[in-house]
């Protein structure tokens, strides 16, 4: 897994994106990922809740 920062991205910066969500297994824990197809930074929004 990588972080925004491997693509040039801001603690606390709003995108918008697209892809397939997915579930890893690491230590016995279930993690949701996102394998990204494209994405955009946006300004936050005024609502700041999941958008789909």
């Amino acid at each position: 897994m990588e972080d925004g920062a491997a693509h040039g991205m801001k603690e606390n910066e709003w995108v918008k994106v697209k892809g397939k969500l997915n579930v890893k297994k690491s230590d016995g824990f279930k993690i949701p990922t996102i394998q990204l197809e494209s994405g955009e930074r946006i300004q936050p929004p005024l609502d700041p809740y999941i958008y789909l």
